[in-house]
């Protein structure tokens, strides 16, 4: 995915820009988690108790599988057909 965002706009984001880019998309969607974890878990154990907190993190969970799998496609190696870069 970030090799084809970097030959679509050839130069736009410098030497090994577009990973840099994707690198740093990804510590602040591991940060938002982070942050925004833990803070609705607290609110839903308070007012609902622990049972209610731990099925809906894990519903949470679950619900994220979709657009995880509708994002990388049908296989996120099928392009090359083989692992070899994995």
């Amino acid at each position: 995915m970030v090799e084809a965002a970097e030959n679509a706009r050839l130069g736009v984001y410098g030497a090994k820009g577009a990973y840099a880019q994707a690198y740093g998309l990804h510590k602040v969607e591991w940060a938002a988690g982070q942050l925004v974890g833990p803070i609705q878990s607290g609110y839903v154990e308070l007012e609902a108790g622990w049972g209610t907190m731990a099925w809906s993190l894990g519903a949470l969970g679950g619900l994220m599988v979709v657009p995880t799998l509708l994002y990388m496609g049908a296989s996120s190696h099928a392009e090359t057909g083989s692992r070899e870069d994995l």
